[in-house]
């Protein structure tokens, strides 16, 4: 056979190998711009509450999206979408396979070992939490707790760049807003620890709480270095955990390490010092160091002599005082700070708010005690009144 006729023929295979091909890739690329034109779509609907356009929507973009394949990172997103919709409409039963499918399609697609898997893993542990079973979340749970000290004792964590912020930003809130191109993946993961330990905190589990909020603590202490305000909210979750297990020496040690941090980077009169103070002071009451808490709660009021508090901090600062020295029986102490606490309340809230009802008991309590009867009389009718008790 001549080269020419050769040649001639692999011409005509190739040409005929074209027309096979082309119109398959064309037909690909047609379904692929109408998935993303239906998930723009349901997506849009779904966020501006216009769910009867957002439903079949999403549902035919998952007829487009499964035609990629079982591991294309698009029908994770359609079906992560699916499932986040029927959450919304309260339709939990129906919502979890699409969540649990979305799961194991992201990671067949990116692959187990990902940072993006944390943070899903996360995502369906709370929706289970929160709507399903707690049995199911508690393994996810502990495998993103081994996920993350396998990844903290590899090498290569402690030569990774790190992440700059601005002084004083919270990890969460800059975490959420950043450009994606900003994002350290290490950041989603100590926001999922949070999360999710928040939701056990709140559930009762605190041994599952603490170890989250302990491996939230060393992510952030990981990307920050050991000065950032993020861990101080960790160390203050540590704390919390602590107080409600009724360990106040240990969570005592967090909440001094919380408001270090804090007073070295916010304003003295920032709402978030004060809370901290509070907390602290608090912790040592119920240890019995009243003389500690005292300083601190002294110390507080001269915190905003330059300008008032936007929370009504000055009011909570002066009744904590007045009531930490009216529950020692220390009431000529007392009566000075919760007269300056109700007088500032009712400024703050006005005259018949139901938030003057504790400043009300407060002093009535005191008075009845200073043998000034007449006044708790009044003062406990005042506080009926506002309370609806008497019409």
């Amino acid at each position: 056979m001549s080269l020419k006729v050769i040649t001639f023929l692999i011409l005509i295979i190739a040409l005929s190998t074209e027309a096979v091909f082309l119109p398959a890739e064309a037909a690909q690329s047609e379904t692929a711009k109408a998935w993303k034109e239906l998930q723009r779509r349901g997506t849009e609907t779904f966020n501006a509450g216009e769910y009867w356009i957002a439903e079949p929507k999403l549902l035919e973009a998952l007829e487009k999206a499964r035609t990629f394949g079982p591991d294309d990172i698009r029908l994770s997103q359609t079906l992560g979408e699916l499932g986040r919709y029927y959450t919304v409409r309260g339709k939990f039963d129906i919502a979890e396979p699409y969540l649990e499918e979305s799961l194991f399609v992201k990671e067949r697609a990116l692959g187990t070992y990902h940072d993006s898997m944390i943070p899903a893993i996360a995502s369906l542990a709370k929706f289970y939490l929160n709507f399903s079973s707690k049995a199911k979340a508690d393994p996810f749970a502990e495998e993103i707790l081994a996920r993350i000290d396998g990844k903290m004792k590899e090498p290569s964590m402690h030569a990774r760049t790190k992440t700059r912020l601005q002084k004083g930003g919270v990890l969460e809130g800059w975490a959420g807003s950043a450009a994606m191109e900003a994002r350290d993946p290490l950041l989603e993961w100590a926001i999922a620890c949070d999360e999710l330990g928040n939701i056990y905190c709140t559930q009762g589990d605190l041994k599952m709480a603490n170890k989250l909020f302990g491996a939230a603590l060393d992510v952030k202490a990981t990307v920050f270095g050991k000065f950032h305000l993020s861990l101080a909210n960790s160390y203050e979750n540590l704390g919390r955990v602590a107080m409600l297990q009724d360990d106040p020496k240990d969570a005592e040690t967090y909440f001094v390490d919380s408001l270090n941090i804090t007073e070295q980077i916010l304003y003295p009169e920032s709402h978030e010092v004060y809370m901290r103070i509070d907390r602290l002071a608090k912790c040592y009451i119920k240890q019995g160091k009243f003389g500690k808490a005292e300083q601190l709660y002294l110390r507080a009021q001269s915190l905003w002599d330059k300008e008032p508090s936007k929370y009504g901090d000055e009011q909570r600062a002066a009744f904590a005082l007045g009531c930490m020295y009216a529950d020692a029986r220390n009431f000529g102490a007392a009566m000075p700070y919760l007269r300056k606490a109700l007088h500032m309340a009712v400024q703050y809230n006005g005259p018949e708010s139901i938030n003057l009802v504790p400043f009300l008991r407060k002093i009535a309590y005191v008075n009845y005690y200073i043998g000034h009867r007449d006044q708790t009389d009044s003062l406990r009718a005042k506080s009926d009144i506002i309370s609806g008790i008497i019409k």
